[in-house]
């Protein structure tokens, strides 16, 4: 034989045998998988050139593809179309496991490595030419996960087009059993099982498979079995808190939204205290939170601005039970199941607490009203739990407790210094609490941390951001409190931490006690002939209205078309400057002194309004508009107001 047909032999044979290897290859890929702890699967078919998904349902809004030129396996899955991608962006991969064989069960494939690359909008290399190129473009997990569970069952394909395109719930429960029946023993199964189970609403089934098959789960070191079957339980005890009427999600549904009017917002949130905490009741492979995330902070917001005009209409008892039951809103939301509802709670604590401080800074002035407040931050001190990010984290992906370095690698890295600034902030109101009771019943700010009794006989709380208490500094005129924010320097309260500047950015957070009253908001309520009387009695201006367009500006004033003053906010639509032509009528001050409007080149709280020359222009009061409802809408037409009586 030539030499040159023993190179052509040679050559044939490798690609012989290459093929051969491929062939293997992916035919050990191909068949039917359970995925994500039996709350997924997918059907990888062998194709010419490589491996098809033929059916999958795994993560809804995703779409999967595989491409890898050989070991490891490339899982990429794509925002889906019409799944929420922001408007011009280009389909991506957001996703990428990198799986291997795995080692200890037959047929399954475990992850080795993985990457999340939310909102990019171009794809990333679509393959690697190497196992270590793959790997290392890659976050390698700590340890291998088992994630593709082979059970080559058609009518576990079957049962995903029932529960899922079809929505024949009860068909799909029906398929379940027939599955168990033929693998009794698979975990993978059993979990898919009692997710059909929670769809029909089958407390009972569920409850007692729960109970029979507790142990052999947590035997099993999978976690996403685990997780499946900690949500299972998490649902069972959602059902059961219902049926006792203690689930505070029963009563969001009820009075967030739009199935209540503000007044009924305002009478019944105090109510939330009556409910244990907050579960979801949806299935586990069902992720809803509080009925709109969105809707819990707009809520916090004008219950805030709604405790505001309390205050000034003399209704402090009502004001603090409105204010509290908005900071429990949050605690029953970081008890939820997901991250993002955990998050928005937190949210809502800190707008809550910033409401507490302006009633407890200057509504109380007597010892039984002092008494009240402690009492009232106490209980909620009490049923503060941890933010439980980590452990929330791992519920929506079970990859984020294998990541090195987990913080900087998964979405919400930082929501821990998100529940400490929530955190420093109730904290503070505490401490300012208990200095201005010092203050009130013996004269003097404390001097010293053994001095914050009787309310805080220990001292100022912890800092969340340091191993010590809260810190404080006194001026002439005032008391300042404050935690050394997340940057854990302290800079002595000269520079404000500020959120927009980056989640870890320079400055603290704190508050100022002053010896006397910013807004001296009187017992029996306001009373005022006319604007300028009004003001006169709030010589510092009025607290911060949340839903003004000019950062800082104050709630404001206007006289109504009946001739009546109000106190108003923007409201949720934010529309200070929306239709400005009809709201503000330039003139050059020249005329000024002839019109009757001059005082209103001047806005109590955001200051004189001038031209670009610098001189004062005249403001029309702002229209009110209809009253804020929520029915309409969480963000609709509408502002707050009140009106203030006449002596």
């Amino acid at each position: 034989m030539s030499r040159k047909r023993k190179i052509i032999w040679a050559i044939v044979g490798v690609l012989a045998v290459g093929a051969l290897v491929f062939w293997i290859h992916v035919t050990r890929l191909s068949g039917i998988y359970l995925a994500e702890g039996g709350l997924g699967c997918i059907a990888i078919k062998r194709g010419p050139l490589g491996w098809k998904i033929e059916k999958e349902y795994i993560t809804k809004g995703l779409e999967h593809r595989i491409s890898s030129a050989g070991p490891p396996i490339r899982l990429e899955a794509r925002l889906a179309p019409g799944s929420g991608r922001p408007q011009g962006y280009e389909p991506a991969w957001n996703r990428v496991l990198l799986l291997e064989r795995s080692p200890l069960r037959r047929g399954d494939w475990d992850v080795i490595a993985y990457s999340n690359e939310w909102g990019m909008a171009k794809a990333p290399s679509q393959s690697a030419t190497s196992s270590s190129a793959a790997i290392s473009a890659h976050c390698r997990l700590t340890r291998r996960v088992p994630y593709l569970h082979r059970l080559n069952d058609r009518r576990v394909v079957d049962y995903f087009q029932l529960q899922n395109s079809d929505q024949n719930p009860a068909a799909a429960y029906a398929m379940a059993k027939t599955l168990l029946t033929s693998h009794s023993g698979d975990l993978h199964v059993r979990a898919l099982y009692l997710s059909a189970a929670a769809h029909c609403d089958d407390t009972s089934e569920v409850a007692r498979r729960v109970t029979e098959w507790k142990s052999d789960f947590e035997k099993r070191d999978d976690p996403f079995l685990n997780r499946t079957f900690g949500m299972t339980e998490t649902w069972l005890r959602s059902r059961r808190l219902s049926a006792a009427g203690r689930n505070a999600y029963d009563f969001c549904n009820q009075v967030l939204g739009r199935k209540s009017d503000l007044p009924t917002h305002s009478r019944r949130l105090s109510e939330i205290f009556e409910y244990d905490t907050y579960l979801d009741p949806h299935p586990p492979d069902v992720y809803d939170g509080i009925p709109n995330f969105l809707e819990v902070q707009v809520v916090t917001k004008v219950s805030r601005v709604v405790a505001t005009f309390w205050m000034i209409e003399g209704k402090r008892e009502e004001s603090l039970q409105l204010l509290a039951a908005s900071y429990r809103l949050g605690q029953v939301s970081v008890e939820g199941r997901t991250l993002i509802q955990a998050l928005i709670g937190v949210a809502v604590e800190a707008i809550a607490s910033a409401g507490l401080e302006l009633y407890a800074l200057n509504c109380c002035e007597s010892d039984a009203e002092f008494q009240q407040l402690w009492t009232t931050l106490d209980r909620l001190n009490k049923t503060r739990r941890p933010f439980r990010w980590l452990e929330l984290a791992a519920i929506n992906d079970p990859l984020v407790a294998y990541l090195p370095d987990r913080s900087k690698r998964i979405p919400f890295g930082d929501a821990e210094t998100y529940g400490n600034i929530a955190d420093s902030r109730f904290e503070l109101v505490r401490m300012a609490t208990a200095a201005k009771y010092r203050l009130v019943s013996q004269g003097g700010f404390p001097k010293s941390n053994d001095q914050f009794g009787p309310f805080l006989p220990q001292g100022p709380p912890r800092d969340p951001f340091s191993d010590g208490p809260m810190r404080l500094l006194s001026t002439s005129d005032s008391l300042i409190c404050y935690s050394i924010g997340p940057d854990k320097n302290d800079n002595n309260a000269t520079i404000t931490y500020d959120p927009t500047n980056g989640t870890i950015s320079v400055g603290d957070i704190w508050t100022r006690v002053p010896r006397q009253r910013r807004y001296p908001f009187p017992r029996e309520g306001v009373r005022a002939a006319n604007e300028e009387d009004f003001w006169r009695q709030f010589p510092n201006g009025l607290p911060t209205d949340l839903y003004a367009t000019q950062r800082g500006r104050s709630l404001s004033t206007t006289t109504s078309l009946q001739g009546d003053l109000c106190v108003y906010s923007f409201g949720p639509d934010v529309d200070e400057f929306k239709r400005l032509p009809e709201r503000y009528v330039v003139r050059l001050s020249t005329d000024l002194a002839e019109t009757s409007g001059a005082k209103r080149s001047y806005i109590p709280g955001f200051g004189p309004v001038r031209n670009m020359y610098g001189q004062p222009l005249r403001v029309l009061p702002h229209a009110l508009q209809v009253p804020y409802d929520p029915t309409n809408g969480a963000v609709s037409e509408g502002d707050i107001f009140m009106r203030v009586p006449k002596p």
